[in-house]
């Protein structure tokens, strides 16, 4: 016992206490419940390492630092150079020394460990103000007090915004990979619209045990606390963008996503017909068109219902021009003039609506316009707004009388 505690720690015992320190660390990291112990656990780990790379660039007791200085070196027994050129060229400046490496400490791991403990600190900088943070929004450091005040997300939360998610990377995976193989088009257009429509019935099943779904894209519900410069703050309404999905656009958001898959399915032959060469580029405009069409009838947002139409607009003027009637192009032109002036016109509405209501949330502008029995409702500003945004709406739809553009691009 004693021979291999000479032979196997001893030499090595500088090695092994880094051992120990790094387990110490890691343990201290993982398995404590206090942030503040945790950050502990973790600059002592970093700082074991640090302390083991250091050891590893000295060679021995008598390293030095490895600043060569021929005149002090001792020399080796022959002169290199002198055999080579004579003894005139071994005065004349040939002389050279056989520099011994081990009687050298590496430098390298000591600049790259400085290094680290730049990052090091730096990091632990960032983890302390993080903790602050999670303090002034918890009043709490145990992780086990702070994961019970915040209930994790289920699948079935994230619905709402998987209907609009799964057709959106769907058109961009066609769009990177499509293009070099036509076969993987079809497949991605009819997972990604079977991903909507499972998402669609989770949904329309909460909607008809619980009543309508909220969903605020990015946890920014109104009511809740997010942290601020000062402290805690609450969510105002109409800060985030929310989805909802009640009764009635539940089952239209149902018929959409059963009548876009009958139609990828129908398109199939068609498009091989048509527009072979443009497979992918039919199948991506087809998988935008599907996500601005959930994504209207789902929004919450008066601006992000612009949005969506004009990414639906958008996606319509390109699948008209593709088609192979020559007609289809100038009829594509059209479309594009009088879908413009109906989205400017619907955007001079929101406009006004958002200067009278300071909200683009559309629950929260109809609780503002019927506060004080309507006094802003009934107010000039706002009845021009509503004109402004059906005669949008009107031009969109091609309501009676303005379907001008509709026949040519229908045909």
């Amino acid at each position: 016992m004693l021979e291999f505690i000479q032979d196997n720690i001893q030499p090595y015992f500088n090695y092994w206490v880094y051992v120990i320190l790094m387990m110490i660390g890691l343990w201290a990291t993982i398995a404590k419940n206090n942030l503040i112990k945790k950050l502990i656990g973790m600059s002592i780990f970093q700082t074991a390492i640090i302390l083991f790379y250091v050891s590893v660039g000295v060679k021995g007791e008598g390293s030095k630092i490895p600043i060569v200085n021929p005149y002090t070196e001792a020399k080796s027994a022959e002169v290199v150079g002198a055999d080579q050129h004579g003894e005139h060229g071994a005065k004349g400046g040939g002389e050279k020394y056989i520099v011994e490496p081990d009687n050298y400490a590496n430098p390298l791991p000591h600049v790259l460990m400085l290094t680290a403990i730049v990052v090091g600190v730096a990091t632990l900088g960032v983890a302390l103000a993080v903790v602050q943070m999670l303090f002034k929004v918890f009043g709490t450091l145990e992780e086990d007090e702070i994961l019970a005040l915040i209930q994790p997300p289920q699948m079935s939360d994230q619905f709402p915004i998987l209907i609009v998610l799964a057709p959106l990377f769907g058109a961009v995976i066609i769009g990177l990979v499509g293009s070099r193989d036509h076969r993987v088009c079809m497949p991605v257009v009819l997972v990604a619209l079977f991903t909507s429509l499972f998402a669609v019935i989770g949904t329309l099943t909460q909607v008809l045990e619980t009543g309508p779904v909220d969903y605020f894209v990015g946890g920014w519900e109104p009511g809740k606390m997010a942290p601020g410069i000062h402290g805690p703050v609450e969510i105002a309404k109409g800060f985030g963008i929310q989805l909802r999905v009640d009764t009635l656009n539940g089952f239209l958001l149902l018929a959409i996503a059963i009548v876009s898959i009958f139609v990828s399915i129908f398109s199939i032959r068609r498009v091989n017909q048509k527009a072979a060469s443009k497979t992918p580029q039919f199948y991506t405009l087809y998988l935008l068109l599907c996500v601005g069409l959930f994504g209207m009838t789902i929004t919450g947002d008066a601006f992000n219902l612009f949005v969506l139409v004009e990414v639906t607009s958008l996606t319509s003027y390109a699948l008209i021009a593709m088609g192979s009637k020559r007609r289809g192009t100038m009829a594509a032109f059209n479309y594009i003039l009088m879908g413009t002036v109906g989205a400017s016109f619907y955007l001079l509405g929101v406009g006004y609506l958002y200067l009278q209501t300071g909200s683009l949330n559309m629950a929260h502008i109809q609780e503002v316009l019927a506060a004080n029995d309507f006094e802003i409702g009934r107010s000039k500003p706002v009845m021009v707004a509503f004109i402004l945004i059906m005669v949008g709406i009107w031009i969109k739809m091609a309501f009676f009388p303005l379907y001008g553009w509709l026949p040519n691009a229908y045909s």
